[in-house]
């Protein structure tokens, strides 16, 4: 388990703090960091480790859920009219042009971060990320920095999510004309201090024979791109959510009309809305799942149900056992706790957002893990979630993000982050012995 495979690996690091400081590890991370815009990381004073089994059992689980998801989104899109299906995902079926209907079933660029809760006795999956730029991938590099710079070996089994990004789209790139690729980031998202694609940029170069790999903005797009017809070619990686774009929207419109290709539409934020968790758990689609599938729902994600003004009194009543999340929320933003909040209150945040838009989740008390949060190397109680990787099939990870306070673990709400390595229990103990040599 993470928590017990992880203390004696704690211990090592504060033994070696002064080496730490020595060296400047963390400042050589944080100036990593600083080259990609990543201002919001709060970063953990060291890496973790996570169990190679524990790892590849997960993986597999992974899979089988996002094969089950996969199948049902197959259904509803022949039986159900696309309006219909966005409405179910609390999305304005007036972005219907900006999902690209096909790829969303095919899933032939599917990237996906599965959130992990450790538990006492397991592993319980909390959330569906989608999006070939989803949070926190930076975080191996930060891992690999700190290794080097310590002068330990740094574990790299699974390897980076970015060598996985690259793999996809080279394989991506086979099947389409494609003669330029575009990293687009957005302003409005750039500004709240999340990475940049920078270190896409760097995974990317000479991809394809050396074909070109940009950064830009909306506001340093080309005008000579845009028009109808002049994007044709272009891939677009798209390194924000439709949400980030609280300015200059329009232009986002005009990429979209150009041409463009863009590696993850709008069919992202299609596949990552709570309501997928629902329906997963919803016994009238087990029909079209197989054992695996079923059981990984049934074995890993919390009960989870759509509320509805048929079940609101009685969620309410017993708001203790379930977290409330809108389906169309991220960051940890509109999750909330049963427990940490009184019933007229809740009652008002939920029918103020509409009922139904939001999902109950059975609520689970993850196993904390003793780890400082700084410097100081004091250690404290922190609850923990990971992050798994997945570029179609290929698994990478794990980002680890863990919170001292709060239940929901995000950068909002001061979590620490770092990477936590795939490790075997014999190079675990050859990088202790290397730590203590």
């Amino acid at each position: 388990m993470f928590e017990s495979f992880n203390k004696d690996v704690v211990d090592a690091f504060a033994r070696n703090k002064r080496r730490l400081t020595k060296n400047a590890a963390s400042r050589q991370v944080r100036a990593l960091l600083d080259e990609v815009g990543a201002s919001a990381f709060k970063l953990l004073p060291h890496p973790f480790l996570f169990p190679a089994d524990e790892f590849e059992m997960l993986a597999r689980r992974a899979r089988a859920l996002l094969r089950a998801q996969n199948k049902i989104v197959r259904h509803l899109c022949r039986h159900r009219p696309r309006a219909d299906l966005l409405a179910q995902c609390s999305l304005n079926p007036a972005l219907a042009r900006y999902v690209d209907w096909d790829e969303l079933e095919a899933g032939r660029r599917r990237v996906a971060r599965v959130d992990i809760l450790p538990l006492p006795d397991g592993y319980a999956v909390c959330e569906l990320n989608f999006s070939a730029a989803v949070g926190g991938a930076e975080l191996f590099d930060c891992h690999r920095r700190f290794m080097q710079a310590s002068g330990w070996p740094a574990c790299e089994r699974g390897g980076s999510p970015y060598a996985n990004l690259r793999a996809l789209y080279e394989d991506t790139l086979r099947s389409m004309e494609i003669d330029r690729i575009v990293l687009l980031d957005w302003s409005s998202h750039a500004a709240r201090g999340y990475a940049t694609p920078e270190l896409a940029r760097r995974y990317l170069a000479g991809i394809a024979n050396g074909m070109p790999v940009d950064v830009h903005t909306e506001l340093t797009y080309p005008s000579k791109w845009l028009g109808n017809g002049r994007g044709k070619g272009i891939l677009i990686h798209r390194n924000f959510v439709y949400d980030d774009m609280t300015v200059n929207a329009d232009r986002f419109d005009a990429i979209h009309r150009s041409g463009a290709t863009f590696s993850n539409g709008l069919e992202a934020e299609l596949l990552m809305s709570k309501a997928w968790l629902a329906l997963l758990c919803d016994a009238r689609f087990h029909p079209l799942l197989d054992e695996d599938e079923i059981a990984a729902i049934r074995n890993h994600v919390p009960h989870t149900f759509r509320l509805d003004e048929g079940t609101f009194a009685e969620a309410l009543a017993h708001k203790d056992e379930w977290v409330f999340k809108l389906n169309v929320s991220y960051g940890g933003v509109d999750v909330l706790i049963g427990k940490d909040h009184p019933a007229d209150a809740l009652a008002d945040r939920l029918r103020r957002q509409g009922i139904a838009n939001w999902i109950c989740q059975a609520f689970r008390a993850v196993q904390t893990i003793r780890h400082p949060f700084d410097d100081t190397f004091v250690a404290a109680e922190h609850k923990p979630v990971l992050g798994m990787y997945l570029h179609r099939d290929d698994a990478s990870g794990m980002a680890l993000r863990s919170n001292r306070f709060s239940s929901v673990v995000n950068a909002g709400s001061g979590a620490g982050v770092h990477w936590a390595a795939v490790v075997t229990e014999a190079e675990k103990a050859a990088l202790l012995a290397a730590m203590d040599g």
